[in-house]
């Protein structure tokens, strides 16, 4: 039987000259140029062909004719690089060195490799050297020997900067006297054997030993299998604790003499920007740069941008890293002081050479030319630690060249108790214009707007309702979609029952059969009791794990496996016939019966997640007559995915073979081969940046190669294909020990492949059929794949009502396909805005903070929100509504005892909730901002069938391509203020920054009914970003809401509400 290995084989036919048969030794672990150089090639190593002395093979030895020049291979001319030999150029040598070794060109052509070379004849010795690299910079899974000998060799990755200038360190014997055995750190320009032999002649090939994988297997891991990307990234401070380790433990010769430059280490709180101190560098005696500085603030700069490299491809991310840099830089050097020199005398002088810095190594990490610090908390033993007190430095952003700014004004109405409110950094104000100020006030008394609002709201639903109950599948016309844009928090759930009600009643059809499906279950409950109480009959609809009776599927669920299998499942008997098996108590399970009788409802609620759930109940969809959709919908259609580029070299277990596999002659060896030719292919197409679906439109064999990746990657590694009725705990334990390693990406990138690939063949048998110009569902960024595509919806085959307070109607009409008719419904919300201007409020420095106080260390920027909270709950005695993103809210809400008016909320998760109709004031701190990754796969999502799909904002190079635009927001005096906002040129990426940032700011505070409220809520916009068309009464700033003196005036209030409303009487500011 052929060993499962051989995936790891070349193809003969995508070489240039056919190779002889390979044998199953050269498939477990090759050794000539032939079989690993064109594979490591296409994984991103930098290969090149050599002798056994480690010199450059002579490209020429195996000429094709008597011209071909015999000559070593000029390899010094890709040290350096940021990339080595193309696998063009591989392959070319490659018949002309089959059976050179194979070897690998260290430093940036490899993406930063360097070699630890254990040349230690003692192999105890060496067994625990290679401990110490591991407890210090973590395992890494190339590790490479030779059968019979001790000597190893480990890769890993480190900026060449980060490489001591001393690279070869002998060892002592126990007397103290040098050994033989030494430590060599190979690097920049040198190159290590990765395949072949050490001798010529009969001796053992170098070989890859297998590593423990967090699967609890072991498995072999080597350059034919894996690229650079999977070498663990290590910083200087954890050499030198290596060596330190070392030396104690065996002893170095020279270790601890003045060859290697000193180490300081950061006390800040986070303790995370460690740096190599130059020999120039002068301390005072508090221990602070005093000379050498624009050294220091360099290498300053590199280690925290290294170190944060998450926030280098985006404006707001630099302004952050900026804002990090200054503040250890006036913590650690000698600054705001006169010198000779004249620099770092003022905070304008140390932010410019700042910005410069942090600006030119962000560019510089975001396009991969320096290497992030993915790990840096390990310190050698000889570092010591240097600073003086923390000081809090906010960094202003940077302000527009044209921005000119009014004078001081007061803050008036609402938000007097703010005192005097002068510029803002970064914003640009224009004066007031009363005539402007008139059309942007809201009258004096709610009750006229209420009442207009409430009866063209209830009018549109009506419409709704009759133009679906007017439509029948014979008459041969497509399915209306109408679309109410009301205002969130307008009574349009209650005006849909209504008017279901008065359907129902006038038209006498029987059961509705209408289909509503709000965003979660969570606001299910109140409707299904508002329609009950008007007559209707309803039905809910749950998930399967809340219902069913067998205890293995919440399990399943928990570990996110497919429940379908243990309902039922068609599993081979003994006999070796198909045969489906029933679980024994599908009789009577809650999870179906629920979808019994489902023909005598009017009203059935289901969450959006049933608008695109696979293998919709028969029962549901003969029901369903028509479907009305609460909210935006757009997240449980448009989808998105990662995983490794090494996915697609991963060795999988047969699958089970089809009925139609069957038929067409393919076993189970035959779809293990498909596999592996095809992820060969992809893979150098990928490296390539050319066209997958065009490589195998292109071959004969196409269709069987990606058929073979399908049946593979979906049925060999699937945990949810073993599931069947008698699965208990035991049997969830072994399936819990597959590692599907990305299977289920992995089907869905060969799903998409495959989808193109006959759209091309169709376009060829038939000119007039339009193919995209490109495809961007599937994207390479580094080292790994980025997919996006549309789920299918299901009942397309009836009319559909949108009740959309806040979704983009473009995005709707792309999802669903057809024009929508829209009705319009507007009115000026009652609610007084301040945004008070924040830029450093974002997910990663919220994430961040949590860390700290986490850590038991403070965090100002959780007590500067946690202070501005309790100013805005001094200033108003009522309810106040506190949102943040989700990440921060537990800890914010464990900062104090806050009284039990005050609640709390989270960003997403407050859509199409009733809780909060009294509330007072409503505090948002920060927004949902999509990473540009987010953005690509959502308007890949939208835009993949295009003539022309939009091009990605995410280079190859994996820099993102932001611009910067002026947003204007009306002001409620009759101004303007206008301030810089990341944006980007593509329509549907600025509809889905629009619609995610946009969406959710409305929807929260829209809790607050700002319509049908007589008293104004008063909105505090703790960020940088308010939505489009919202009007604003002021801008300020944290440190003066935090500096201002509440003053909160109690009176009584009649609220004027329409009669539908309660009346009520409350406190207000």
């Amino acid at each position: 039987m052929k060993p499962e290995i051989r995936a790891f084989a070349p193809l003969a036919e995508d070489l240039p000259t056919p190779p002889p048969q390979v044998d199953w030794q050269e498939r477990r672990q090759p050794t000539r140029f032939k079989h690993a150089g064109p594979i490591m090639a296409a994984f991103g190593w930098a290969v090149l062909p050599c002798l056994v002395d480690r010199s450059p093979a002579l490209v020429g030895d195996y000429q094709f004719d008597e011209t071909t020049p015999r000559k070593p291979l000029e390899w010094r001319r890709w040290i350096g690089q940021p990339s080595g030999p193309t696998l063009a150029e591989v392959e070319t040598w490659v018949p002309r060195a089959p059976g050179a070794n194979t070897a690998i060109l260290l430093g940036a052509p490899s993406q930063s490799v360097f070699c630890a070379d254990l040349d230690i004849n003692d192999a105890l010795r060496s067994c625990r050297v290679r401990e110490i690299f591991a407890e210090i910079a973590g395992p890494t899974p190339f590790i490479r020997t030779r059968p019979g000998s001790p000597h190893e060799a480990l890769l890993y990755r480190a900026h060449p900067d980060d490489l001591p200038r001393r690279t070869a360190f002998v060892l002592r014997n126990e007397d103290g006297s040098p050994s033989t055995s030494k430590i060599e750190l190979l690097k920049d320009g040198q190159h290590v054997m990765a395949y072949g032999y050490r001798h010529e002649g009969y001796c053992p090939s170098y070989e890859w030993l297998p590593t423990l994988h967090a699967n609890g297997h072991f498995e072999v891991t080597q350059p034919t299998t894996a690229g650079p990307g999977r070498a663990p990234l290590v910083t200087a401070e954890q050499i030198e604790a290596i060596l330190d380790a070392i030396d104690r433990e065996f002893g170095i010769v020279g270790h601890g003499e003045p060859s290697m430059p000193r180490l300081v280490v950061s006390n800040a709180p986070s303790g995370d920007y460690p740096i190599i101190m130059r020999s120039s560098v002068v301390l005072d005696d508090q221990g602070r740069v005093e000379d050498g500085r624009e050294g220091f603030l360099f290498d300053l700069v590199r280690s925290i941008v290294r170190t944060r490299h998450d926030l280098a491809t985006s404006e707001e991310g630099i302004h952050e890293l900026e804002s990090t840099v200054y503040g250890e830089f006036v913590r650690r050097a000698v600054t705001h002081v006169t010198t000779p020199s004249g620099k770092f005398e003022s905070d304008d002088d140390i932010m410019k050479d700042v910005r410069d810095k942090v600006v030119r190594v962000a560019r510089e990490v975001a396009s991969g030319r320096i290497p992030p610090i993915q790990n840096g908390k390990a310190y050698g033993t000889r570092s010591g630690a240097v600073g003086r007190p923390d000081r809090k430095v906010v960094l202003a952003p940077r302000r527009p060249a044209s921005a000119k700014q009014t004078e001081a004004y007061r803050s008036d109405g609402a938000f007097a108790w703010l005192g005097q409110t002068g510029s803002v950094a970064g914003v640009t104000m224009t004066k007031d214009d009363a005539t402007l100020a008139a059309g942007r006030s809201f009258p004096s008394t709610v009750g006229e707007t209420s009442e207009r609002v409430g009866k063209e709201t209830k009018t549109a639903i009506e419409q709704g309702v009759i133009d679906m109950l007017s439509w029948s599948p014979t008459d041969g016309s497509v399915p209306p979609v109408s679309c109410l844009r009301g205002l969130p928090g307008t009574g349009k759930t209650t005006s849909l029952v209504t008017a279901l009600d008065a359907a129902k009643s006038d038209f006498g059809t029987g059961p509705l059969g209408y289909l509503m499906a709000p965003p979660a279950h969570r606001n299910i409950d109140q409707i299904a009791a508002d329609a009950r109480a008007s007559g209707l009959e309803v039905r809910i609809l749950r998930g399967r794990s809340s219902l069913c009776d067998n205890p293995i599927v919440p399990l399943l669920e928990a570990r996110g496996i497919s429940p379908a299998g243990a309902c039922e499942s068609r599993v081979r008997s003994s006999s070796g016939a198909l045969v489906t098996v029933v679980c024994p108590r599908r009789d009577g399970c809650p999870a179906f019966d629920q979808y019994t009788g489902l023909e005598t409802a009017d009203l059935i609620l289901a969450p959006h997640a049933f608008l695109t759930m696979p293998k919709i109940d028969p029962g549901l969809k003969a029901a369903v007559r028509a479907v009305v959709v609460d909210e935006a919908f757009h997240g449980v259609v448009l989808q998105s995915a990662t995983f490794p580029v090494d996915t697609l070299a991963r060795v999988r277990r047969a699958p089970p073979v089809s009925p139609g596999d069957q038929a067409v002659g393919r076993t189970a060896d035959t779809l293990l081969d498909n596999r592996i030719r095809a992820c060969r292919l992809a893979v150098s197409a990928l490296k390539a940046g050319a066209d997958l679906a065009t490589v195998f439109a292109d071959r004969k064999d196409g269709e069987a190669l990606v058929s073979g990746a399908i049946a593979v990657s979906s049925r060999g590694d699937s945990r949810s294909a073993r599931v069947h009725p008698y699965t208990d705990e035991a049997g969830l334990q072994s399936i819990l020990g597959i590692d599907e390693y990305h299977g289920r990406e992995e089907t869905r990138f060969w799903k998409i492949v495959d989808e193109r690939r006959r759209l091309i063949l169709a376009s060829r048998a038939d000119p007039d059929f339009v193919v995209p110009s490109h495809d961007p569902r599937i994207r390479l960024a580094g080292e790994t794949i980025h997919l996006a595509w549309r789920d299918d919806l299901n009942f397309r085959s009836v009319p559909w009502l949108l009740l959309d307070g806040s979704a983009d109607n473009d995005i709707n009409e792309r999802i669903l396909g057809c024009r929508i008719k829209t009705t319009h419904v507007s009115a000026p919300l009652r609610q007084h805005v301040a945004l008070v201007r924040h830029t450093g409020v974002s997910q990663t420095r919220l994430r961040n903070a949590v860390t700290e106080r986490s850590a038991g260390r403070p965090s100002d920027l959780l007590d500067e929100l946690a202070g501005i909270v309790e100013r805005v709950s001094q200033q108003h005695p009522g309810e106040i509504l506190v949102v943040v993103r989700g990440v921060a809210e537990a800890a914010m809400r464990g900062m104090r005892e806050w009284p039990s008016r005050i609640h709390w909320g989270h960003h997403n998760g407050l859509k199409g909730l009733n809780d909060y109709a009294r509330v007072e004031a409503v505090v948002m701190i920060g927004s949902v901002f999509p990473s540009p990754d987010q953005l690509d796969s959502l308007a890949a999502a939208l835009s993949y069938d295009d003539a022309y799909p939009e091009l990605s904002l995410v280079g190859r190079d994996g820099r993102p391509a932001w611009t910067r635009e002026m947003v204007t927001v009306p002001m409620r005096d009759g101004g303007d203020v206008a301030f810089e906002a990341p944006s980007t040129s593509g329509e549907w990426h600025k509809r889905m920054l629009t619609q995610t940032r946009d969406e959710d700011l409305v929807q929260c505070v829209a809790r607050s009914r700002q319509v049908h409220r007589q008293e104004p809520v008063s909105v505090y916009v703790v960020g940088d970003y308010v939505p489009v068309g919202t009007i604003v009464d002021v801008v300020t700033t944290p440190e003066r809401v935090l500096a201002a003196t509440p003053k909160p005036v109690v009176e009584t209030v009649t609220t004027e509400r329409p009669a539908r409303f309660k009346p009520g009487i409350r406190a207000v500011a």
